[in-house]
């Protein structure tokens, strides 16, 4: 590119951020008229507003009864959150003990088969001893 574009763009993009740090003037007339200025009114008595504040280039923000609407939102959800956790929380201790007590019912159980087959076992060889001593009675 030739050195005068260059040139102009640099003074282009120098002169606009003059503009953009001039200041907002807000006053009022003899009449009750407000009016906004980038220039002193000859009174020189009005504040300089913050530029940014008024930009209408601002990004939209949410309004401060929708932040409220939001903040509310945002504690329902976390409030909805909490409850989802304790209710797992809770399911998850009820599975734990259904499968513990499982657990120790089958524990009962082979304990219980155990001893039928032993009482059984036993039974067997009684009876085979007294068919050996061929004892007689009922049985």
């Amino acid at each position: 590119m030739d050195a005068r574009i260059w040139m102009f763009l640099f003074g282009l993009l120098f002169t606009t951020g003059f503009a953009n740090a001039a200041g907002i003037y807000r006053w009022t007339d003899d009449k009750g008229v407000v009016h906004f200025t980038d220039s002193p009114p000859a009174a020189g008595d009005a504040p300089i507003l913050d530029s940014d504040a008024y930009s209408p280039a601002r990004k939209p923000g949410i309004r401060s009864g929708e932040k409220a609407l939001h903040r509310q939102a945002l504690a329902r959800e976390a409030q909805a959150r909490k409850a989802k956790a304790a209710a797992n929380q809770t399911w998850l201790k009820a599975r734990e003990k259904r499968a513990a007590e499982c657990r120790s019912t089958d524990r009962a159980l082979d304990r219980l088969r155990r001893s039928s087959s032993e009482i059984r076992d036993q039974e067997q060889r009684l009876l085979k001893r007294r068919r050996a001593l061929r004892c007689m009675g009922p049985r």
